[in-house]
């Protein structure tokens, strides 16, 4: 079954932020806008089966290189902080991105200080380098609030500019393509259409900031594309359409057929307004029991979902399929 209002979606949530004062807008730098076309496309850096291949001391599992269905589709990964609060190996996920094929991540970049940014950076780096988009991933429930913005500014985006323009100035020549990846959840202790409205406000308030300098992405449960659930008069899923660039829906369900279901309004209202919808499946072991337990199973609801939507007129607002998440995919049996 698809996750309903009040359930957790991500492994791991961003310490909850105090408000601060106010500060000035800060200017974003200019980062290159190639991201999203490019992720139609799919990667070109060598998919193919992964025959056991080593990186260091960790040895990647044979059959990620055929998970994804072959052809033009984009293929993404979550990829989330490990046990003691540090990123993958950035060689190691390069690795398995390479041979996967795959063209975008979305990866935790909170907190955006520290260590943990310093990994960021290098992983954007790696992935540029290769040709793959490294969304910035980051969200809280309390983001919806607007005494929090400040504070975002602050603490979030500014870092985050700054790292990206960092990796720009170190790199002259990379091509560096990203976006501004949101994983805010209205829903947490059950929704209401108040949160709703606050959720696509929050939204368009995140687009003001970013302006040209960045894409704004989000990703959101299944259940927001039911047409029941409205903001300003109109169903949740356009409404969110109208601030983003690309939404990844987490149409988490065993059953590929209602992995489709879910997806297919959203892809048909992208269609109509030149935005894009990735699809997205659960690995990572829930409650709910909606994540796929093998590769073999894995593999064959990526190309279900995959074909479904490849044959339909509105195909143009699909944009590929997206694994939640990295840490869980390495330990999915054969």
């Amino acid at each position: 079954m698809p996750r309903i209002p009040g359930s957790p979606i991500t492994p791991r949530r961003a310490e909850e932020p105090t408000a601060a004062r106010p500060v000035p807008k800060p200017a974003p730098p200019a980062i290159a806008q190639a991201p999203l076309d490019r992720f139609e496309a799919g990667a070109s850096a060598g998919a193919g089966d992964v025959r056991g291949a080593a990186v260091g001391a960790v040895q990647l599992p044979p059959g990620l290189g055929t998970l994804f269905p072959a052809g033009q589709a984009g293929r993404a990964l979550w990829v989330w902080d490990e046990t003691g609060g540090k990123l993958p190996d950035p060689e190691l996920l390069m690795s398995a991105c390479r041979q996967m094929g795959v063209s975008q991540i979305y990866v935790n970049a909170y907190p955006p200080s520290g260590a943990h940014l310093e990994q960021l950076e290098q992983i954007v780096t790696l992935a540029a380098r290769q040709g793959i988009e490294a969304q910035l991933l980051c969200g809280d429930a309390a983001w919806t609030d607007p005494p929090t913005r400040p504070w975002i500014s602050t603490q979030v985006l500014q870092p985050l500019q700054a790292m990206l323009a960092r990796v720009r100035e170190q790199n002259p020549g990379l091509e560096l393509s990203s976006a501004l990846h949101l994983d805010v959840e209205p829903q947490a202790g059950g929704m209401t259409a108040q949160k709703a409205e606050a959720y696509v406000e929050m939204l368009s308030w995140f687009r003001a900031q970013l302006g040209d300098a960045l894409p704004l992405a989000a990703d959101v449960p299944g259940w927001f594309a039911d047409a029941s659930w409205t903001a300003g008069g109109r169903p949740l899923g356009e409404a969110i359409l109208d601030h983003v660039d690309q939404l990844t829906l987490m149409a988490y369900s065993k059953d590929p057929g209602a992995v489709v279901g879910l997806a297919a309004p959203l892809v048909e209202a992208a269609s109509g307004r030149g935005k894009k919808v990735v699809v997205g499946v659960e690995t990572r072991p829930s409650t709910e029991n909606v994540h796929l337990v093998s590769q073999e199973q894995a593999r064959d609801a990526l190309a279900q979902v995959d074909g479904a939507f490849a044959g339909r007129d509105a195909s143009r607002g699909y944009s590929g399929l997206a694994i939640h998440d990295f840490a869980s995919l390495l330990t999915l049996v054969p």
